[in-house]
């Protein structure tokens, strides 16, 4: 849960009610988590906002057996094309908002530097490429790594090393300064969700009672 200091208490609330999934804002990072240390998992999805990268939104299909939960990124080229418009940074518009984003974390990069008075030249293009691109991950959802040699192939990226050897926010570096958790740990998808409900449910108005 996000934001919410009791949170345990809430979805302990939300377990007892029967309630298996809450849809929350804010973060602007699209995120899936799941408790499990319970009789029935809990769910809290988080679509990331539609303006940053990949600009997507959430879909929800409910039907009597089953919730399923799927980002759906706009396509801005097919509409581009569709309308004959010829800019190409709408005909190429993912990479286009790939670009921007990363360009926003690489600009966060460089702030942090100066902020911590260590910035020299000769890090400057490393540490921005690594926070840029972790910035891109963690907030398109992609936060995770699936097994330790993934691990190793960041924790060695050029631009984390000298973050750790330099920087004040070392624990920001684990975490992508805002962008990426480092860390091994069991994949859960971030863009998709469907589970089925554990008994029969009716979402008619008519009353309803177990078989």
């Amino acid at each position: 849960m996000f934001i919410l200091e009791n949170a345990e208490d809430a979805t302990d609330y939300f377990a007892g009610k029967g309630v298996q999934t809450s849809f929350a804002g804010h973060i602007h990072a699209q995120d899936i988590s799941e408790a499990t240390d319970r009789e029935a998992p809990f769910y809290e999805v988080v679509t990331g906002a539609l303006s940053i990268f990949p600009n997507a939104i959430g879909e929800i299909t409910l039907t009597n057996e089953e919730l399923a939960y799927q980002r759906k990124t706009l396509d801005i080229e097919g509409w581009a094309e569709a309308t004959g418009v010829e800019a190409p940074e709408l005909l190429a518009y993912t990479q286009t908002s790939h670009d921007l984003f990363k360009r926003d974390g690489e600009n966060l990069a460089l702030q942090m530097m100066f902020e911590e008075q260590w910035h020299e030249e000769i890090y400057e293009e490393a540490v921005m490429d690594y926070v840029g691109k972790m910035n891109v991950r963690f907030f398109s959802g992609e936060d995770y790594v699936e097994d330790e040699r993934s691990l190793g192939e960041w924790t060695s990226h050029a631009g984390y090393q000298i973050i750790q050897q330099n920087s004040d926010n070392q624990a920001g570096c684990r975490d992508g300064f805002g962008g990426g958790r480092l860390s091994a740990r069991s994949w859960v998808p971030m863009s998709s969700l469907r589970y089925h409900f554990p008994r029969p449910r009716c979402f008619e108005t008519k009353s309803w009672e177990a078989q």
